[in-house]
């Protein structure tokens, strides 16, 4: 029943009162809020050594995915931090998204490892992580590009070349590589140098005079 209620209560995010309202209605189980708020709390303190191991294991890692995502909380907006490799993902709900929330969630001001993300300012702000873009935000990006400024041609040739070196990897992967052929990683530089190239000249940086 523990289980139960807790699993309501936090996967599924009924609200307290409604897991009440469920346990009494449909099983005729009469357990107050208080009692599930009891089981709840209980529930957060045993596991607490975990989620420390968690943080630690996260922080350890050579590579994090970070991410974030508003939620409500006794009806304010909140942000759901995450931090996650292929083995554990941290979760910390913080009142700000900005700087502050990442400082609070407690993950990057402590690592030192490659860092990948979305292009949102704050998370550049952290000068020890070596910072990697998300490739499917890039695409969701290049796609907008595409879509807007038809004129920007380069833009459908790097989608083109993103979505390549990824099947590309894919295999090696499967294949048990730890890496790519000469052939694949020289032939995906020179195309990435020329798209670049013409973007950069479609896109010339603004220049600034010196006085």
């Amino acid at each position: 029943m523990q289980a139960l209620v807790i699993a309501l209560n936090t996967i599924g995010m009924v609200s307290i009162n409604r897991t009440h309202e469920f346990l009494s209605d449909l099983f005729c189980i009469p357990i107050s809020t208080g009692t599930i708020h009891k089981m709840v709390t209980e529930c957060a303190q045993k596991i607490i050594p975990v989620i420390d191991m968690i943080k630690e294991k996260i922080i350890a890692s050579p590579i994090i995915h970070f991410d974030e995502a508003g939620t409500r909380v006794d009806n304010k907006t909140c942000w759901v931090h995450n931090a996650s490799n292929s083995k554990y993902t941290y979760l910390t709900v913080e009142g700000k998204r900005s700087y502050e929330g990442l400082e609070s969630s407690g993950i990057l001001p402590n690592y030192i490892g490659i860092a990948i993300h979305d292009c949102w300012s704050s998370y550049w702000k952290y000068d020890a992580a070596t910072h990697a873009v998300c490739c499917a935000h890039l695409l969701r990006e290049l796609t907008g590009i595409k879509e807007n400024h038809p004129e920007q041609t380069w833009a459908s040739k790097m989608i083109e070349l993103l979505l390549n070196m990824k099947k590309q990897k894919d295999k090696a992967v499967f294949m048990s590589k730890e890496e790519l052929t000469y052939y694949y990683t020289h032939k995906f530089h020179k195309e990435y140098q020329s798209i670049i190239e013409e973007a950069r000249k479609l896109n010339p940086s603004p220049y600034r005079k010196t006085l």
